[in-house]
């Protein structure tokens, strides 16, 4: 049981260092996205990767346009 004990503290020893996950910086245009897949008679999830990814902006970019 020690040996449990060890590894929980261990734990709760690595939990103090570290660091909160930072959000991506990123924006996804969804109604574009959705636009573009009706547009081509398919499901959003059926798009290409290439074909999605232009739909994903920094957050900067996004609220400029």
């Amino acid at each position: 049981m020690s040996g449990q004990m060890t590894k929980y503290e261990q734990y709760l020893k690595s939990l103090e260092s570290m660091k909160e996950p930072t959000p991506a910086n990123l924006v996804f245009n969804m109604r574009g996205a959705v636009e573009y897949a009706e547009s081509k008679g398919v499901k959003i999830s059926e798009l290409s990767e290439e074909e999605k990814k232009q739909f994903i902006k920094e957050k900067t970019e996004a609220m400029l346009a």
